[in-house]
């Protein structure tokens, strides 16, 4: 037998109620909220951060470099890495180097050059040394995470052997990234078994810039996943039409073919044409990296980057960006406060 419910009145704002907060109110303060959350975790896990204008690349980035014999595709890595000498707060805290030569003459003419710790290992190492960076990152991040808490002392043993082994003077780097070229990876994109390729689907999580060299960019001499993620491709100059028209297919070019193959033809070897895939389209440069001065000359897409250190231009526009958070997040807090109120 069932007893009849007399009616009352509900404790929760209902909709029809005038006096209740508008869902437009309650979207906008949960909308900043959620911000916020995302800001930290953009900040930490973004998946193609610019580091700087002038260098061509991006954090947690797939970059394809493709050329012949002798065109100098490590040369190209290795001269962006050495930028990183002159960026404020590097990100980087290692660059991997997988080469199967002993007496790589790149290795030893640039390595000076470069602002990180450097390790040279084969290919048939790379897996395993790859796979205990991860594992040691997660060491890392878990240590940062309880000296922030404060609810655990840290074992300077295990602290000790971390720092050691990701090459770091300290844990003062809340996120380290790290560089990773394959001197040839065409042996690795041609056998699809190999345990390898899952690695390059997770470098956003496991905060790996990887670059790769290969000898030719027809069907099948680059698998798709790679293709469908990296954020740059080096073609540098040499290839016949019959080479540069089978590769167009994988360009993603804003381009035509005749047009573009009008300005590769009148590059040296060592002279690159540069596809930058970037958010708002397909920025396509060519790089004189045969000439000293190294300039960089665009020809299409999006306009590139305006390579500005003007601190005062700098610090006016992140005085303005932090006053309009400000306004905004009072904004906010007193619609919190009438949400309240209605409750």
């Amino acid at each position: 037998m069932f007893h009849e419910v007399k009616s009352t009145q509900c404790a929760c704002p209902c909709p029809l109620d005038p006096c209740a907060p508008r869902l437009s109110e309650i979207d906008e303060v949960i909308n900043y909220e959620m911000g916020d959350i995302d800001e930290v975790d953009k900040n930490a896990d973004e998946l193609h951060t610019v580091i700087h204008p002038s260098i061509k690349f991006t954090l947690n980035s797939l970059n394809v470099l493709v050329g012949q014999t002798g065109s100098g595709k490590s040369r190209a890595v290795f001269r962006e890495i050495s930028k990183l000498k002159y960026i404020e707060n590097n990100p980087y805290h290692e660059f991997i180097y997988i080469c199967d030569e002993d007496n790589d003459k790149t290795y030893v003419k640039y390595k000076a050059m470069i602002p990180v710790p450097i390790t040279k290992i084969p290919y048939k190492d790379a897996f395993q040394k790859l796979c205990e960076i991860v594992r040691v990152k997660n060491c890392h991040e878990k240590m940062l995470a309880e000296m922030k808490s404060k609810s655990e002392t840290l074992n300077e043993l295990e602290k000790a052997e971390v720092m050691r082994y990701l090459q770091i003077k300290d844990l003062k780097t809340p996120i380290l990234h790290t560089l990773i070229l394959f001197d040839d990876a065409t042996d690795v994109f041609q056998n699809p078994k190999c345990e390898l390729n899952c690695l390059f689907l997770r470098n956003r999580h496991h905060k790996f810039t990887y670059f790769f060299n290969v000898h030719g960019f027809t069907r099948g001499a680059v698998p798709m996943h790679v293709k469908k993620n990296m954020r740059s491709l080096w073609y540098f100059g040499g290839f016949t039409r019959l080479d540069f028209g089978c590769s167009f297919q994988q360009m993603k070019s804003p381009i035509d073919r005749v047009s573009l193959y009008e300005k590769y033809k009148m590059l040296p070897k060592r002279d690159v044409l540069f596809f930058d895939y970037t958010d708002d389209g397909t920025r396509i440069e060519i790089l004189h990296l045969s000439h000293v001065d190294g300039k960089t000359e665009w020809i299409g897409g999006p306009p590139p980057l305006p390579d500005s250190d003007d601190l005062e231009y700098k610090n006016g526009k992140k005085e303005e960006e932090e006053k309009i958070k400000e306004d905004k997040k009072v904004k906010v807090d007193n619609t919190s406060i009438q949400l309240l109120r209605g409750l």
